[in-house]
């Protein structure tokens, strides 16, 4: 530790460490609240909506795989895009995404806080503020520290899936009447496709937004002790997560009727009760509670790393590269609590309008961090130049038409955004703090060449 340059993140994470804290960004409320809303919309169907959402995100990760292999040494995926796609495409990315994160903390924080108040009798608004200021406290302590405490709250959810899929394959396939019961299910109620088609693509949209987050192991990776872990590890963990959401729902939709599911209800807790299962509300509370406490975790550890690599990078304060003796970027920790701590006041006082600003803002980002990732990749390849003839070629020929399906995919989703009134106004924000965050760039550029 003492030879270690002065501004270099420590190195304590291990490798089941990161990949906890990848499933801690995707596995959480999406998955356990969030999908009756996707069931709700689509049917027994949306099991081929989360396939077709999880092949997308994993093709999305195997190009930041490749970017990892081409540019030895940086694993963090905005450093990646500033390394293959240039310094401006680098600024925009990781300022759209330290806010994407930031604001993910505030929306954490207020949804653990209602979950919380079932235990701790205090105000929601105190509730919040109380939960983001201990899980400040825990991102100021060594990064294994924060690294333990996300494997253990990441595990509880990993086991609660677990048995879940193996009770409920038991309860819906385990005898003839069983799996005669299960294909009722399935199939009755309008069919297995009750809204055709388009209605399965249309799922394809809202739950991308629940799988995305596999490219947290890539910035967790920057502190990892295994210098082997990079990008391909992301890739990987996506097919896991991919597994947990399929194989979760399609045993909820088997074990009870989909129309059963309403949106806002944990479709976890339906089926458990279906199932026989005692408590299955105050189970579920539990095991929600911590997921939420999960992500509200790997958020401001995601956002005090992008912070710490937009200043390392000359992209923010150099104020923000200080570490403390445990190589710990505590500056940057702090500053993710106070912008997180100005979102909670902004959805106390100005709910509707400011607060509504913000979070939908954060609707489309995701989808214009990934636009970038593709540009970056195809930028790369291009400067390359490689003999046609060569191996390597045909691999970047094959991964090229990835990126190129990967981005028409992306902006075909844009384009559907735009032509429907109700996510129309997520696409305009998000587009708007992205032409912000353009422009901060090429006035900071005119400031420091002036």
């Amino acid at each position: 530790m003492g030879s270690a340059p002065p501004h270099q993140l420590g190195r304590t994470l291990k490798r089941r460490h990161i990949a906890l804290i990848g499933l801690g960004g995707v596995v959480g409320a999406g998955l356990f609240v969030g999908s009756s809303a996707s069931i709700n919309a689509v049917g027994p169907a949306v099991v081929l909506s989360y396939l077709a959402a999880g092949a997308i995100v994993y093709a999305l990760m195997a190009l930041l795989g490749e970017l990892a292999n081409a540019y030895r040494g940086i694993q963090a995926f905005p450093d990646l895009v500033r390394a293959a796609g240039g310094p401006a495409l680098g600024f925009m990315i990781g300022w759209a995404y330290w806010s994407l994160w930031t604001i993910a903390i505030a929306i954490e924080a207020l949804a653990g806080a209602g979950l919380l108040q079932n235990y701790i009798p205090l105000p929601t608004g105190a509730l919040s503020a109380l939960v983001v200021l201990v899980m400040m406290g825990i991102n100021l302590l060594p990064t294994r520290t924060y690294g333990e405490l996300e494997f253990w709250l990441s595990s509880v959810k990993v086991l609660a899936i677990i048995l879940f899929v193996a009770i409920a394959s038991v309860y819906g396939y385990g005898s003839a009447a069983a799996r005669a019961q299960s294909w009722h299910h399935l199939t009755s109620q309008h069919g297995f496709m009750p809204y055709g088609v388009t209605s399965v693509l249309a799922g394809v949209v809202t739950v991308f937004f629940s799988l995305t987050g596999a490219e947290l192991t890539t910035i967790a990776a920057a502190e990892s002790s295994d210098a082997a872990t990079n990008s391909r590890m992301a890739a990987m963990l996506i097919g896991r997560i991919v597994l947990f959401y399929v194989g979760s729902v399609f045993f909820i939709v088997s074990v009870v009727p989909w129309t059963a599911i309403r949106p806002g209800e944990s479709p976890f807790t339906v089926a458990l009760k279906a199932m026989g299962l005692a408590h299955a509300e105050s189970i579920m509370a539990i095991i929600i509670t911590t997921a939420l406490l999960s992500c509200l975790n790997s958020a401001f550890y995601i956002s005090s790393r992008v912070l710490f690599g937009l200043a390392a990078n000359g992209h923010a304060p150099k104020y923000l590269v200080r570490l403390t003796s445990r190589r710990v970027p505590a500056r940057s920790v702090m500053l993710g609590g106070m912008a997180a701590a100005v979102c909670l006041i902004l959805a106390f006082v100005s709910p509707q309008t400011a607060f509504a600003f913000l979070v939908n803002a954060t609707g489309t980002l995701i989808l214009l961090v990934y636009l970038a990732v593709c540009v970056a990749y195809l930028m790369h390849i291009r400067r390359l130049g490689t003999p046609a003839q060569s191996e390597h070629f045909r691999r970047q020929r094959v991964m090229r038409c990835i990126a190129f399906g990967v981005m028409a995919v992306l902006l075909g989703v844009l384009g559907a955004m735009a032509v429907n009134p109700r996510m129309a106004v997520h696409l305009y924000v998000s587009a708007g703090a992205a032409a912000v965050c353009a422009g901060a760039y090429f006035l900071m550029r005119r400031y420091r060449g002036g």
